[in-house]
């Protein structure tokens, strides 16, 4: 019967498989791809807000540079080889104030061999912990209770920065 012919004018019907999708099933599928890019943008925000930018904004433009402090004139010149040396408000202040220490350390009378204008110390190094210079020198005689002069060679440790004596120490030439 299905192989047979229609008569002219009869229309026949065809037969087509018959299926499970609905009017709507098209629909359906449109939300579901809707549904999975909205969870897709949604996961993409939280991840770049976690990785991203601070409350404030701000961008980050690469490692951040921890503050170095700064350092003064006289702290970079105790750095520097020979700044030391070459500075004389330091020796000037350096031969006050250890030369009066020195003096005290007289146990009877003192003598400097060297004039007031000339220099106390004629050698210095600068020390490891870079803020203070050792000075030396030798233009000191003491009276000991016999009356006689010895010479002596004296040191003081001194700190520039600060304009104090730290140490001072005198012995027999």
């Amino acid at each position: 019967m299905d192989d047979e012919q229609p008569a002219s004018g009869e229309r026949r019907a065809i037969n087509r498989p018959a299926t499970t999708r609905s009017k709507n099933s098209g629909c359906i599928g449109c939300l579901i791809t809707a549904g999975i890019i909205l969870v897709l943008v949604v996961l993409i925000g939280v991840i770049g807000n976690l990785c991203g930018t601070d409350d404030a904004g701000d961008v980050p433009t690469g490692p951040t540079r921890v503050p170095t402090p700064e350092i003064s004139k006289d702290e970079q010149c105790l750095r520097e080889p020979g700044c030391a040396a070459d500075n004389d408000d330091w020796l000037f202040d350096a031969g006050y104030d250890c030369g009066r220490q020195i003096e005290n350390l007289a146990a009877y009378d003192y003598d400097w061999i060297n004039s007031r204008v000339d220099r106390r110390f004629d050698q210095l190094m600068v020390q490891s912990d870079q803020k203070s210079i050792l000075y030396l020198g030798d233009y000191v005689r003491f009276q000991n209770g016999f009356g006689a002069w010895q010479r002596m060679s004296y040191s003081c440790k001194y700190d520039p920065i600060n304009q104090r004596v730290l140490d001072v120490a005198v012995q027999p030439y």
